[in-house]
């Protein structure tokens, strides 16, 4: 059930997520960097490296979306909203 309400707050505020989830992936980014540089590596290598190592961000950011949202209900709203337009756009006959 716990897991039911954090997808619909993940819906329901999706630009906080996505933020939230930007700072998330930058601190571990930076957490690596931090132990490299500690085991005597330069800053930017250290910093070069954690990134490599961490690897696609873009694509650690679709894996989270895709496990915290509701794709079917997100498909489904999509698609109301496009008929709503549709019949919106529609010529209407009397």
């Amino acid at each position: 059930m716990a897991e039911w309400t954090h997808r619909l707050q993940h819906l329901l505020k999706r630009k906080r997520f996505e933020s939230d989830l930007d700072e998330e992936i930058h601190l571990h980014i930076e957490n690596r960097a931090d132990e490299l540089r500690a085991s005597g590596i330069a800053p930017r290598e250290a910093h070069e490296q954690a990134r490599r190592e961490f690897g696609s961000v873009a694509m650690a950011r679709e894996e989270s979306r895709v496990a915290w949202q509701f794709k079917w209900l997100e498909d489904l709203a999509a698609d109301l909203r496009q008929a709503l337009r549709g019949f919106a756009e529609a010529p209407r006959s009397a």
